[in-house]
């Protein structure tokens, strides 16, 4: 698969797990900053980008391996509670109305 998809952020996390995300981000001297964890909107479709490759090796300290996305023109969209699934899942056509914002944008989804 390459092109558009929605991020959806899982229903589930525990503190715990927002903690290592934390220390993660600090230890690698990421600008990224986090909502508090009472903040974060879980169960539903948050963002949009568009998957440009799979790689095996990468430069970046957010690669794990042994594979990793390549992303571009990652955004957030409002929030749209939404039922999620492990992997790639298939979204309504109807549902992806209430989630962007520019029609054409819709019209050229996948």
């Amino acid at each position: 698969f390459r092109g558009r998809f929605l991020i959806h952020a899982g229903k589930t996390m525990t503190k715990r797990d927002y903690t290592e995300v934390v220390e993660f981000l600090a230890d690698i001297s990421s600008p990224v900053q986090l909502p508090a964890f009472d903040d974060l909107e879980r169960g539903g479709v948050v963002g949009i980008a568009d998957l440009h490759d799979c790689v095996s090796e990468y430069s970046s300290p957010y690669f794990f391996g042994p594979y990793g996305f390549l992303v571009r023109n990652a955004r957030p969209l409002p929030y749209l509670p939404f039922k999620g699934q492990l992997g790639f899942f298939d979204v309504p056509r109807s549902a992806l109305h209430l989630v962007v914002d520019d029609e054409r944008e819709v019209e050229s989804a996948p």
